[in-house]
This record gives structure tokens, C-alpha cells and sequence, in this order.
């Protein structure tokens, strides 16, 4: 029996809906529809579409600015820990009651751990160092002015962070109230269809739904493309399936396989396929399936090359280096025809936790080596660094993780 539930993913519902107002332009009067005509349900989905684009943005904007918080907090650690060695030799190594003015916390000379004791204590060594001139150390760059330009950065961009997570909730709230009343719309025009149309009506299709009577088979997939990636995987996507609760990915490897045969399953109109023959010619299809089990026919079959070589990960090594007063680490250079350049993360602890990973730098594709203390501000700090191959097809490959510590 056909159900027509409404799909739960938001591009698919908007589907539906454009499917039953097109439906309504050309039937409602003959049907009789009376409450949710094309003029009403019209500017639901206009209203649900465009609250559903503000959330988008609101998220996005989230992340962008929480990534410049990320900076900015990073470049704090990173001024901290310098002042910290700039006043240690007159100060001592450990904290006493001489460091009290410093405004270093909790009894400790070492980076505060919460981004908030960060932020007071660049105001604090601001106003330290204006009293205290000849505790500047121009050539480590730990000024008054700088102090108060991160405090300033610091202190906008997490005002900035907070705000755009409010502003993502409201814009989220917004959108959920906009589409539950379009799906309310929406079943009532189910409701009033029942009501007019007899249950095997081949009408029911001009509004995007199956006869109540029918099987509730999903349409056939459309649209399908294959992306070979630098990982030597193959990127997939194709088009929403009317009805369909998940994809069923098959495929054919030309010489090898007698026939197609399923690769895995998808609940969404992409998917990337692994371990695939490096160098083979593969054909592809996708079959819609709905939540009882029923398949639709294949879609057309497209045949790609999978990539002969995939991107082989470079080797990362390093050391402490007491000349730089940092950490020092090299890596292979990679032989990627489509090498962009290369990207180095570190992780406070001794081992790597891609949560919690910060950018410590980038380097162009001729440049193997990168030099940087952060996470390694005070003496006995230990971080674990990857280096990322990218890509110019957005491909980043992850290096193996390597653990530093700075000696005490």
C-alpha cells in the first residue's frame, strides 16, 4: 500500500511540495480542493525555502567565525607563552610572588587553559608592560601594543562566535516553525486528495504522490556522475529519487565481474566508492529503494576510470629545536600532479585529535619543512603534529602523527 508519509529530508519535501502546487495549478478546481489550494500552499514553501537559506547562512557564518576565534586564540597562546620566556630570565622560571603583576593566573606561569583566563591576561599584560616599559621585548614581539590589539581581536572575535551561535539557533527555531506548517499543508492536501480521488487514480501521480492502492515504488534514479578523487577514490552523486528511503550502489569492474554487483548503500543522493582496482574501468549504476524493501529500476550506467595511482600520504618527522626555540619538522615531498601545498596541524597531547587540531601553518608544494612553538609555549609541553597533502580538487591526504616535546 502506498503510504505517501512525507519525506524527513528538507530538498526532498521542497520537491514534493513544488510537485503537489503544480499538481493543484492544473487540478484543484476539477479535484475540488478547498483548503490548501495552490495560493496557499505557494508561499508556505516560499517562506519554509527562504527561512531554510537563512539558516544555511546563519551556520556557515557560525563556522566562519568561529574559525577566526580559532586564530585569534591561537595567536593569543602564542603571545602568552612568548612574554612568559621574555620575562622568565628577570622573573624566574617559576611563579612567585614577582610575577603577581604579570597577571599570570592561578598561581602558574604557564598558558592558561581556558580561553576566557587567556583573554583577561592579555588585558593584564597590556596594562603591565604600558607600566612597565622595560619588561618589552621589541625582537619576541611582546609590546603593550601588541598585548592590546589580541586582547581587542581576541575579545571581538569571540563576541562575534557567540553571537552567530544566537543567531544560527533563531534562524534554526525560525525554520522549523515555517516547515511544520508547510508539512501541515502538506498532509492536508494528502487528507483532501483521499477524500476526492479513488485510491487506484492515476491522477494521485500529478501531484507527486502514488495511488493509495499501488505499490509506493520509488522513481528511478537520474542524473548520476562520477568524480574520480585524488585518494583514488570515485566521488558519486545523482539526483533525489521520488520515494526513496536509501540507494543501493552496484557496480561492474569491465573484464573482471560477469555481472553488477552491489558496492554499498547510501541514504542520500551521494556517495564516495572505495576499493575500487587502482586503474580499472568500472561501470556504475544506482537503485532507489524505499522503506519496504522495494527497488526501482536501475538507473543509466556510467563508466569511469578509476585513478591508476591514488595520492600516497607524505612521511613527517621532527625535533625540538633550542636554536629556534621551536619545533622543527620536515616531511617527503609528494609527487601529486595536482598538488596544491601542504598544511600543518597541531594537537596539544601526545597524540592527535582532530576535535581539537589548530592550523599551524601552510607551505607551497616546493616547501617540506615548517618551524612553530605553538602548543609547545612552556617547558615540558608536549603537541603531535600532521601534515596534510592538499589537493586542487579539495583532497587532503594526512601524513602519519608525530609527538614533540619541549625539554624542561
Amino acid at each position: 500500500m502506498g503510504a505517501n508519509t512525507l519525506p524527513s529530508g528538507l530538498d526532498a519535501l521542497f520537491t514534493l511540495a513544488d510537485d503537489m502546487i503544480d499538481g493543484l495549478h492544473t487540478h484543484e478546481v476539477a479535484v475540488g480542493i478547498k483548503q490548501n489550494t495552490e495560493a496557499a500552499m505557494q508561499p508556505l514553501l516560499d517562506d519554509c525555502r527562504t527561512k531554510q537559506a537563512a539558516f544555511v547562512a546563519k551556520k556557515q557564518a557560525k563556522v566562519d567565525k568561529t574559525g577566526v576565534q580559532t586564530v585569534k586564540n591561537s595567536n593569543s597562546k602564542a603571545f602568552i607563552g612568548a612574554a612568559r620566556n621574555a620575562f622568565a630570565p628577570s622573573l624566574g622560571e617559576t611563579w612567585s610572588t614577582a610575577w603577581e603583576p604579570t597577571g599570570f593566573p592561578n598561581q602558574s606561569t604557564a598558558i592558561p587553559s581556558n580561553i576566557e583566563e587567556r583573554q583577561a591576561l592579555l588585558n593584564a599584560l597590556n596594562l603591565y608592560l604600558t607600566a612597565n616599559p622595560t619588561k618589552e621585548n621589541a625582537p619576541l614581539g611582546v609590546t603593550a601594543v601588541i598585548a592590546n590589539t589580541l586582547y581587542n581581536e581576541l575579545s571581538t572575535a569571540r563576541s562575534d562566535a557567540n553571537q552567530s551561535v544566537t543567531d544560527m539557533i533563531n534562524a534554526m527555531q525560525a525554520r522549523d516553525t515555517s516547515e511544520k506548517v508547510l508539512r501541515a499543508s502538506m498532509r492536508g492536501l494528502i487528507g483532501e486528495l483521499t477524500q476526492r480521488l479513488a485510491g487506484d487514480d492515476p491522477l494521485w501521480y500529478a501531484f507527486g504522490l502514488v495511488p493509495p492502492d499501488s505499490l509506493d515504488t520509488p522513481d528511478q534514479p537520474t542524473g548520476l556522475t562520477l568524480t574520480p578523487q585524488g585518494d583514488g577514490s570515485i566521488r558519486a552523486d545523482w539526483l533525489n529519487a521520488p520515494r526513496a528511503g536509501g540507494y543501493i550502489i552496484e557496480v561492474q569492474v569491465v573484464g573482471v565481474d560477469a555481472a553488477f554487483r552491489p558496492l554499498m548503500t547510501a541514504t542520500e543522493s551521494e556517495a564516495t566508492l572505495f576499493g575500487l582496482p587502482a586503474g580499472a574501468m568500472v561501470k556504475v549504476r544506482v537503485i532507489a529503494v524505499n522503506a519496504e524493501g522495494d527497488q526501482s529500476p536501475p538507473s543509466a550506467v556510467v563508466q569511469v576510470l578509476v585513478p591508476g595511482t591514488p595520492v600516497q600520504p607524505v612521511t613527517l618527522s621532527g625535533t625540538w629545536n633550542v636554536g629556534l626555540v621551536a619545533a622543527s619538522l620536515v616531511w617527503t615531498g609528494s609527487t601529486a600532479a595536482n598538488l596544491q601545498g601542504y598544511r600543518v596541524l597541531v594537537s596539544s597531547g601526545s597524540s592527535f585529535n582532530p576535535a581539537t587540531a589548530i592550523i599551524a601553518g601552510s607551505t607551497p608544494p616546493g616547501t617540506h619543512a615548517f618551524s612553530t612553538a605553538i602548543e609547545l609555549f612552556n617547558p615540558g609541553d608536549v603537541a603531535t603534529f600532521v601534515t596534510l597533502t592538499l589537493l586542487t580538487n579539495g583532497t587532503e591526504v594526512a601524513s602519519n602523527p608525530i609527538t614533540i616535546t619541549r625539554p624542561v
